[in-house]
This record gives C-alpha cells, sequence and structure tokens, in this order.
C-alpha cells in the first residue's frame, strides 16, 4: 500500500524508521495522525503511524507467519525526502 494526503504522496527514510524499510508493515486498520515539523523544508505534514516491524528470524524457510513487534512508522511527503540524511527510502509498504 501506498499513503497519500490529498494529492500528496508520502515515502517512509530510513532516518526516521530505521534500517531495512522492506520490514515495516502496515494494515488497513493502522491509526494515523497527522503532525506539522516546522523544521524540515519550512514545514511540512508528517504522518505517524501505528505499524508493525517484522522481527528478525535466522530461518531461511519457515511455515509459521512472521512474528509483528509494534512500530510507531513517521511518514514524510515524498518531495521533502533526502534533506536529512542519505539512506533507504520508500513508498510502497507491505500490508500485514
Amino acid at each position: 500500500m501506498a499513503l497519500q494526503r490529498g494529492p500528496v504522496v508520502y515515502c517512509l527514510e530510513e532516518v526516521d524508521n530505521g534500517a531495512n524499510l522492506a520490514g515495516l508493515r502496515l494494515t488497513k486498520e493502522s491509526l494515523i495522525t497527522e503532525e506539522f515539523s516546522d523544521n524540515l523544508l519550512g514545514g511540512i505534514v508528517k504522518l505517524i503511524i501505528k505499524g508493525y516491524r517484522v522481527k528478525n528470524s535466522n530461518a531461511l524457510y519457515s511455515s509459521e507467519p512472521p512474528e509483528l513487534v509494534p512500530q510507531q512508522i513517521t511518514a514524510i511527503p515524498y518531495y521533502a525526502w533526502c534533506n536529512r540524511a542519505k539512506g533507504e527510502m520508500r513508498v510502497w509498504v507491505y500490508e500485514s
């Protein structure tokens, strides 16, 4: 899934959410709140989401579903990415 607020598409950045953004999961029921941040590009609206991260496993293959650990996820407008630090960026997020 992707996140959008009005016409603005949002993305996740490593600087906000840690490494391995592919391990993050959202649900259709995830609570999303808006937060204005005036210290980035003169002010942007961030999305704060109650999501999950897949717990690391050493198993190469498993018939068990992955264990999900709750994590706060921060999304910023796509146009604002790569303005703080180098790192991974992701628009599409896995649905859990």
